[in-house]
């Protein structure tokens, strides 16, 4: 999988025109010229989300009178594709977000995931250290990259769950009835078992590659049993967790309409990183909550690579200034040895080795 061209129209502080090269890519520049808006908008090409959280407003570039934003991609996978995100200003306070595969507009169910990248930025390191939303996210979004079927199922819940919410909130007020939860109430149980089955069967997967990623590559950190544990009140057995989640459905009721809110579900779950039976979100060191976070995306990376055949686009926003020497010099090493498509932003050319720098093309913003 590579990408051939790209193109930023209006976009951010962005427009320009670039031919990125097989292997590395480097973004180079002083801060606020745009390198990660540059990877960013790679990203809303592969999954439709901003990693900088930005609205859909704030991707058109402020000091033009244009009402759009566009980005644009020629992918070359198993067929070329000339791909497009468009942000489109309809009024003030009014924005849409659309998408092109080869010039004709398509759902973003069949446009997402077709460029499939793996995401490196300083916040994702603080993954263990962040709120039980963050990993949930970070996990769906890697299982998400080879299965577009668990990221509808991922959207619908999302659907589903506010829209329980809703006539819970009715209900406080009198104005539903508790039969009318029955069909939210199943379309939760059966969406929701999907989502904990494939998040668990997923991280099961994993383990070899954690493992050999671990110890071969990290190898302090892989003199203890590394392990990723999911976090769920309810069993991970498919033929047990429905009968649970609606138990657990109806005794919550009362408290959930109280609240207003669902209590029960997969976006209430959790990981767990541990390193030789000690949890790490608590008793480990910034050094180690970091690296366990790198080996996590590193061992997805390697998994995905194998089972699927496709080397997936990597793409690192100024992460090796936030590592110590050590474990810089390893992931160099580490990147230096896959076959895939990298694109590095940096403030600094000195961050890389001559032998990296000698083989990739330069950007300069």
């Amino acid at each position: 999988m590579l990408l051939k061209k790209l193109k930023f129209s209006n976009f951010r502080n962005l427009e320009l025109k670039y031919e990125p090269g097989p292997r590395f890519n480097i973004i180079l520049g002083k801060n606020g010229r745009g390198k990660s808006n540059f990877l960013d908008g790679i990203q809303l090409l592969s999954n439709g989300k901003s990693f900088k959280s930005f609205n859909n407003s704030d991707n058109l570039n402020f000091n033009s009178d244009l009402n759009y934003a566009r980005i644009e991609a020629l992918l070359k996978s198993d067929e070329t594709l000339n791909l497009a995100t468009i942000f489109v200003k309809n009024s003030e306070r009014s924005f849409s977000h659309k998408f092109t595969i080869n010039d004709k507009p398509t759902l973003s169910s069949r446009f997402l995931y077709r460029l499939k990248t793996i995401l490196f930025t300083p916040e994702s390191l603080e993954l263990l250290i962040g709120n039980p939303e963050d990993r949930r996210s970070e996990l769906d979004e890697l299982i998400s990259v080879f299965d577009k079927d668990f990221a509808q199922s991922v959207r619908q819940y999302s659907f589903v769950m506010r829209s329980r919410n809703r006539l819970l909130h009715k209900i406080k007020g009198g104005y539903a009835s508790r039969d009318q939860l029955t069909y939210w109430n199943e379309r939760l149980i059966n969406i929701g078992t999907e989502i904990i089955l494939k998040r668990n069967d997923y991280l099961q997967e994993i383990i070899p590659s954690l493992t050999k990623t671990s110890k071969e590559l990290f190898v302090n950190f892989g003199k203890g049993e590394f392990e990723i544990k999911y976090i769920c009140p309810l069993s991970t057995k498919k033929s047990k967790i429905e009968e649970q989640f609606s138990e657990k459905l109806e005794g919550d009721f009362s408290k959930e309409v109280a609240i207003g809110r669902t209590m029960v579900g997969p976006h209430r779950d959790d990981l767990q990183f541990s390193l030789s039976g000690r949890n790490l979100h608590i008793f480990g060191s910034r050094g180690e909550q970091r690296l366990a976070t790198m080996i996590f995306k590193i061992a997805s990376y390697e998994y995905m690579t194998k089972l699927y055949g496709t080397k997936i686009i990597l793409l690192l926003d100024d992460i090796l200034s936030e590592l110590d020497k050590p474990n810089k010099s390893r992931l160099i090493e580490y990147v230096e040895k896959t076959e895939a498509q990298i694109f590095f932003t940096l403030a600094n050319r000195m961050d890389l080795p001559k032998s990296i720098m000698n083989e990739s093309k330069l950007l300069e913003l």
